[in-house]
């Protein structure tokens, strides 16, 4: 019985030798492939903090250049569920033109950026958003495109097209016209027009529907001074009055108007200004000449904005001259 416990306690003996070799290699089997594991994790994390900081993903998360992709992604077809019947909202195209002016006039640089959430989710768009969004439109497409040649320019090409740029933006940037005005220039330009035909824009200074008024108070016992034409005088000429050439009646009152004094001032309904060689637009006095009956008025203080008319006989009470008034300016004017 001995004999045999000894028998069993040696194969008991060997197969847990055995087993624990197995083990032992098992055990180290797992152990490598969990070092493997953490190596090639640790290499993993190692590549993605790499990645994180390389310069384009750095500045992909600076807010402008996030600004510019939420502008073209504002663009993107909108993705929906499966469903039995399909939706009938397509994507509609945002109006960016409605508070444009207010937008373009308080445009700063740098940009004024977006705000953004710590998962980089939209909190107020930027200023770059509504540009980069506006670069989607077919108009502005359109545009842009129709800038590119057949062929590559030359260096002569480049430069001239670059002169003729930034000369326009020098050039724009003097005026002080409005929309309308743009749009008339523009309309002259092409001959273009509405159904009644092209359009026709008149100097402002031969334009009589910016006539030059009469500024209070008048002179002493002056009674009026009024547009020489049918709607103030009767049997005169339909004479429409501008800056250029202009009419008027002078009345006296109770008493005379005597010589030598000041009847009205004059003011014109646009300044005379010009735009220098260095491409200012300066005011300057135009030349203003008066004729009348027997010389009975002449023309004094002029000035960029108006004039004086002064009486140059006397005016008995209750009578009535007529002075015509022409402008000349000698040079180009702008406004």
């Amino acid at each position: 019985m001995a004999k045999d416990d000894n028998t069993l306690n040696g194969t008991l003996t060997g197969v847990a030798l055995a087993a624990a070799a197995h083990w032992a290699r098992y055990d180290d089997g797992t152990q490598r492939s969990l070092r493997n594991v953490r190596a090639d994790a640790e290499e993993a994390l190692d590549r993605i903090r790499d990645l994180q900081s390389r310069g384009e993903a750095l500045r992909s998360r600076l807010p402008v250049v996030m600004d510019a992709q939420v502008g073209i992604a504002l663009a993107s077809p909108q993705t929906t569920a499966a469903a039995v019947i399909p939706s009938t909202n397509p994507l509609t195209r945002p109006d960016l033109t409605t508070q444009m002016e207010s937008a373009i006039s308080e445009m700063s640089w740098p940009p004024e950026p977006g705000q953004y959430d710590e998962r980089g989710l939209v909190k107020q768009a930027g200023e770059l958003t509504a540009m980069f969004l506006a670069m989607t439109y077919e108009e502005v497409r359109a545009f842009v495109q129709g800038l590119a040649q057949a062929r590559p320019p030359s260096a002569d090409c480049k430069m001239q097209t670059y002169y003729a740029a930034n000369a326009l933006v020098a050039q724009l940037c003097a005026q002080k016209l409005t929309w309308q005005q743009y749009k008339d220039a523009w309309a002259r330009l092409f001959g273009g027009g509405g159904v009644s035909g092209p359009v026709t824009t008149v100097e402002p200074h031969s334009n009589p529907a910016l006539p030059p008024q009469i500024l209070g108070p008048l002179g002493s016992n002056v009674q009026s001074v009024v547009p020489l034409n049918n709607l103030n005088v009767a049997g005169a000429y339909a004479n429409p009055n501008t800056d250029k050439a202009m009419r008027f009646r002078v009345t006296a009152g109770a008493g005379n108007v005597n010589a030598l004094s000041p009847i009205a001032s004059v003011r014109f309904g646009s300044e005379f200004k010009y735009r220098t060689a260095d491409g200012v637009l300066v005011p300057f006095q135009p030349v203003v000449v008066a004729s009348s009956r027997q010389s009975s008025f002449f023309i004094d203080s002029v000035t960029s904005t108006g004039f004086t008319i002064c009486s140059n006989q006397q005016i008995p009470t209750n009578q009535s001259q007529d002075v015509y008034i022409a402008t000349l300016s000698g040079v180009a004017t702008e406004v």
